[in-house]
Parts: C-alpha cells; sequence; structure tokens
C-alpha cells in the first residue's frame, strides 16, 4: 500500500495514480489530502504537492492534473542522461524532476489528439517531435518511480509481464475468388488496360485452375500461430461496399463460412468500416452482422484505416458494447503512439470521466514497415526486434498488426512471410 498526498483529488490524478499502481505496479494506494495524516503515516509515501515533506518521496505538481477542459500549450520538455521527460519542473529537493503523473496523463489520455477528428498523424505527435516514438516512455518513467520507491522503502515493486499479441486486419477477404462475375470482369478490365501481366496472369490460373487466391493465406496464419503457440485476433470489415470499403458483401456464403473458421480458432471483433465514422447508424449494422454470423456478443474492436475523432469514436463503440479497442497506433510509422505497452482505459477529457472501454496500443504495422518506410524483410525484422526487446525490458503487450493481403507473398509483400513469422517467433 503506497500513500499519496495531495491538496486536491480530481478525476485526472485519480485516473493516472490508477494506472499507474495498479495496472502497472500491481500494488493498491491510498489518497488523502490531510497532511497530518500523510507525515504520521508508516506507510510508503508519496507527497505530490509543491512544499517539501520530510520522509516521502518528493514530486512537485505542473498543474495539469488540477485543470478541466482542453489547453493547447505543450509540455516542458527535457532530455537528460538519454531520457526523455515531459513536465519538466525541477527544484533542489524533489525526487524526480519532471512531474511524472502529469505526463503519464498527457500521454495515454491522447490529449494532444483532440481537436484533429481523424487527420492526427504521427509526424503531428509530440513523440516524433522530440524522438522518442520508438521508445515506450510512459513505461520508462513508471520503471523509474518504481526503482525510487523499491530502494527508499524496501519494497520489491516489479513492472508487468510481457505478453505479445498477434493481430489481423481482413480488409479484402480474397484479391479474386468469390467477388462475382461483374467486379471479375471490371478487374480484369482495368488490369488489361494498366497491362499488368502479373494481375493477368494470376487471374488466368484462378479461372482455369485450383490455384489459391493471393489473399487466402489463413492456413498459413493458423499453422504458424499453432507453430508458435500463439492466438490471433481478426478484425472483420462487413461495411456496406463503397470507396474505402471494398471487402465481399457480408452475405457472401463464402465469407462467412471463412469468418466461422476463424472464429474456432482466434478471436474475431469488428473492423468499423470508414462510412461508419460518419453515421454511427453503420456502425451497429456492422456489429449486428458480424454478431449474426457469429451468434455471440462482439466485444473487440479495430477502427478501418485507424480512423479516431476523440473521444466520439470511443463513445459510439463503448454504446455497442465494445469492451476493448485496437485502433492506438500508427499506419506510418511503428512505435507507442501513447508512450505505452500497458493497455489503458480511455479517459474521456470533454466529460472529464474514466470510461469502460480499454485501449491495446499496438506498435508495428506491416505497411509502416513496407510501403512507408520502404524497409527491406531484413530491416524490417531488425526494427521489429528493437521495439519487441523494449516491451520486455519495460513489460506489457507487444502488439503487430497484419493484413491477410500482406501474407499472400504477392506483389511488394512477396518475402514478408519471413517478417511475419520472426515477430511471432520473437514477440
Amino acid at each position: 500500500m503506497i500513500l499519496v498526498f495531495t491538496k486536491h483529488i480530481t478525476p485526472r490524478l485519480q485516473y493516472t495514480l490508477n494506472y499507474i499502481f495498479r495496472n502497472f505496479l500491481n500494488t493498491e494506494y491510498n489518497i488523502t489530502t490531510n497532511k497530518d495524516e500523510f507525515t504520521t503515516s508508516d506507510l510508503p509515501k508519496i507527497n505530490y504537492s509543491p512544499e517539501k515533506i520530510n520522509g516521502s518521496i518528493n514530486i512537485k505538481p505542473s498543474g495539469l492534473l488540477y485543470e478541466t477542459g482542453i489547453k493547447k500549450s505543450t509540455p516542458v520538455y527535457k532530455k537528460k542522461d538519454g531520457k526523455h521527460y515531459l513536465f519538466h519542473t525541477f527544484e533542489e529537493g524533489f525526487d524526480l524532476e519532471f512531474d511524472i503523473f502529469s505526463a503519464v496523463f498527457y500521454m495515454i489520455s491522447r490529449y494532444e489528439e483532440y481537436g484533429y477528428k481523424f487527420t492526427f498523424r504521427h509526424s503531428d505527435s509530440i513523440a516524433f517531435e522530440y524522438g522518442f516514438l520508438t521508445l515506450p516512455v510512459v513505461n520508462i518513467w513508471v520503471s523509474e518511480l518504481k526503482n525510487i520507491l523499491n530502494k527508499k522503502y524496501k519494497l520489491q515493486l516489479s513492472l508487468p509481464e510481457h505478453k505479445h499479441l498477434s493481430t489481423i486486419d481482413i480488409d479484402n477477404a480474397y484479391a479474386i475468388k468469390h467477388k462475382g462475375l461483374l467486379r471479375y470482369m471490371l478487374a480484369t478490365a482495368r488490369s488489361t488496360v494498366r497491362r499488368d501481366a502479373e494481375d493477368l496472369k494470376t487471374r488466368l490460373k484462378l479461372l482455369f485452375s485450383r490455384t489459391k487466391d493471393p489473399y487466402d493465406t489463413y492456413d498459413f496464419i493458423k499453422d504458424l500461430h499453432n507453430r508458435y503457440n500463439k492466438k490471433p485476433i481478426f478484425f472483420i470489415l462487413l461495411a456496406d461496399y463503397g470507396k474505402y470499403d471494398k471487402n465481399l458483401n457480408y452475405k457472401n456464403k463464402a465469407y462467412r463460412n471463412l469468418i466461422k473458421d476463424l472464429d474456432k480458432f482466434a478471436t474475431v471483433g469488428i473492423h468499423p468500416g470508414y462510412a461508419s465514422n460518419f453515421d454511427s447508424t453503420k456502425l451497429q449494422t456492422e456489429i449486428s452482422r458480424l454478431k449474426k454470423i457469429l451468434g455471440r456478443e462482439i466485444t473487440v474492436s479495430r477502427q478501418h484505416f485507424l480512423m479516431l475523432d476523440l473521444p466520439q469514436t470511443y463513445r459510439n463503440l463503448i454504446k455497442l458494447g465494445i469492451k476493448e479497442d485496437y485502433t492506438m497506433g500508427y499506419s506510418s510509422f511503428p512505435g507507442f503512439r501513447a508512450g505505452t505497452s500497458v493497455p489503458f482505459n480511455f479517459y474521456d477529457l470533454e466529460a472529464e470521466a474514466e470510461t469502460s472501454i480499454k485501449i491495446y496500443p499496438f506498435q508495428v504495422m506491416d505497411v509502416a514497415l513496407n510501403k512507408y518506410l520502404g524497409l527491406t524483410p531484413e530491416e524490417a525484422i531488425d526494427f521489429s526486434l528493437k521495439i519487441i526487446n523494449h516491451t520486455k525490458k519495460y513489460g506489457g503487450y507487444f502488439i503487430s498488426a497484419w493484413h491477410n493481403e500482406s501474407l499472400g507473398e504477392f506483389r511488394q509483400w512477396k518475402g514478408w512471410h519471413t517478417v511475419f513469422e520472426q515477430i511471432l517467433k520473437n514477440g
């Protein structure tokens, strides 16, 4: 049990303390505004106030956790001894030279993302600006606090164990098969106009033989996960056909059978379509479709194109029974979007309240490595292993995000089987 003294108890502070002590350090805490109770207590103590109190760990507040609303100001940044700090508040006599509670809250609340409405990019983040996007800074900060607590009070607090979650989006279940004659003819005509010999050759093979569709990688995915004793999560796109939602119709028998087969060896969740971001009734329809196909409640989700409008996206998901979301990451750059590998409940800054939906941040997406960074398979493995090693050192989940089509050894994905396997093996 750890006792925390503060002059004001706020929802932001309680949310942050819950996350650090219960989620990270697996210990309990009490919070008090009674200075006499605090000073006379024999418990391990953290003083979170502007005045120093002897016999406790002193952390100077920056003020963020006592505010309400969103102010577009940049936290004071400091880099020292290779470590990155936000809300730098150094003053002689304090045990940490930054406000760790404000720094953690700022990162996991995604304070900086409010107001962007689907347009927040990795290059907009403070983590990218200051060069710590590929580091789990929240984990590192909590580890620093843990070490101080253990040393001062002879505790044995530890970071969470390392885990790996493999996640796969089904944006396009099949490249060619099961799409109907009209879509086949139109796509073939486009390939002919473009003189796309590789695509035309594949189409002819599929038409006149039993060659496997290049996006039909499900047996490979299943076998590899079984080999490394991993259980994947599949996110299924069931939106109506549109410019940005081009999967099979949800009534397609082959598609429905595929979804049921995936559910036998994996967790299956919804992949809300592009249009659902602008019409929540579409989100409800898509979740209902998956619910009917599987005959059970749907509780996990990841947004198609990783589209987030905070806090509305999460409010919509909560209303429809989603308990876990896996959208928190970038398609354009690997790293720790929220600065952490330990899941957290979303904090609604507009309502100033912790919500029920748990956010599982992912670190590495296939298109970030291949399309945006232009890495070779060998370079992608090295890059991914560095991030995996961070999560192994500081605990939490390493979460990878792939697509069935990127495992088809087709076009730009030739040679990427190896990347996927090495991540599964080492994650």
